[in-house]
């Protein structure tokens, strides 16, 4: 073996892995999964909220000489501001719980806000802006934490883990694109249907979380930065 390979093989740079190498990675294929639910709780109820405000809670009319009610931007901007919020707090969280604890709480926020999209109708729409806030904190804190564990297994692999950023954002905008194509392309999209609507809102965002988290539990407790290094670098000695 060359010095330049020794040198290489005890190191924890970035050449230690070539892209080739993330398809043998248990770990890859995991938190791929998990990144994608996350995904799908941000954008599956993003794209399918105005839709929710309009035809479930009715909060504006179809008559096109009415005024856009405010509503249908507040609310929106209500759920961005907490996802704002929810990513600048996490660092405190995650120096008091580990990742695993930080996912959990963004999950318990993610069905709270669920629970009240399925029960809330015309007569208390104004409870919407309490599933928005809770809804954009908890997404936000799903998201982030599985971003984070994204880096913790890419770990110091720099250049390799390019490949795993890019793999990851397009599993995670082809099975947005899948869930969104289907359900508009659907009967019940297009007859307003209230329940599909809720379902679409509420249910499989929070589904897709939990889905999330299942695999952490799984996965999680085992990667660190440290430890997905060691592993690498035993995998090529």
């Amino acid at each position: 073996m060359c010095i330049r390979d020794r040198a290489r093989k005890g190191s924890i740079g970035e050449h230690i892995m070539d892209w080739r190498d993330w398809f043998k990675e248990q770990e890859f294929y995991y938190f791929a999964i998990v990144y994608m639910c996350a995904r799908i709780t941000v954008n599956v109820c993003s794209s399918m909220l105005q839709f929710y405000l309009v035809n479930v809670l009715r909060i504006a009319t179809t008559s096109v000489q009415e005024a856009t009610p405010l509503e249908l931007a507040l609310i929106p901007i209500t759920l961005f501001t907490f996802s704002v919020a929810g990513s600048i707090t996490l660092d405190v969280i995650q120096k008091r719980v580990d990742k695993k604890t930080c996912y959990t709480i963004g999950l318990i926020f993610v069905i709270f806000s669920a629970a009240l999209l399925m029960i809330l109708d015309h007569q208390y729409k104004n409870w919407v802006y309490l599933a928005a806030i809770t809804l954009g904190f908890g997404q936000s804190v799903c998201l982030n934490t599985a971003l984070n564990y994204i880096s913790d297994v890419i770990g110091l692999r720099g250049s390799s883990g390019a490949f795993v950023f890019g793999a990851y954002s397009f599993t995670d905008k082809f099975a947005n694109g899948i869930i969104l194509y289907f359900a508009m392309a659907s009967d019940s999209f297009r007859d307003k249907d209230e329940g599909f609507l809720r379902i679409m809102t509420a249910v499989v965002p929070a589904v897709a979380s939990a889905v999330g988290w299942a695999l952490i539990l799984i996965a999680g407790k085992k990667v660190t930065p440290e430890q997905s290094s060691k592993n690498s670098i035993a995998k090529h000695l």
